[in-house]
């Protein structure tokens, strides 16, 4: 602890620059988990089965002679435990990511009652 009688120190003003550091860093963290699920939610929707192929011409021809629904079904089949795979690593990431969250938002329910 900081005596109070060190010149040139001012605990009080100490004190509130730290209180002002945790909570700036309590919201950089808060801002890191939403930027976590952000990216969550795209890579849940890029792992979601594919009912057509991306448009573009390189795939008109498939289009055109009408296998594109057979190729389709082929590639899902092909990729179908590599996609339960990615589910089941984005649930997990996504329990996480809640759990790191609640730790947080405990340790500062602690910090502020230490502080009081």
């Amino acid at each position: 602890m900081l005596e109070e009688n060190q010149p040139g120190i001012d605990a009080d003003e100490l004190a509130a620059r730290i209180k002002r550091e945790a909570a700036r860093r309590r919201g950089e963290a808060a801002s890191e988990f939403s930027s976590i699920e952000e990216l969550l939610y795209v890579a849940e929707a890029r792992a979601a089965v594919r009912e057509h192929l991306p448009a573009g011409s390189a795939f008109a021809l498939l289009r055109f002679l009408r296998i594109e629904g057979v190729l389709v079904r082929l590639l899902a089949a092909a990729s179908r435990d590599q996609r339960r795979i990615n589910l089941a690593l984005i649930a997990a990431l996504r329990a996480s990511v809640a759990a790191n969250r609640a730790l947080a938002e405990r340790i500062d329910a602690l910090e502020a009652t230490r502080s009081d």
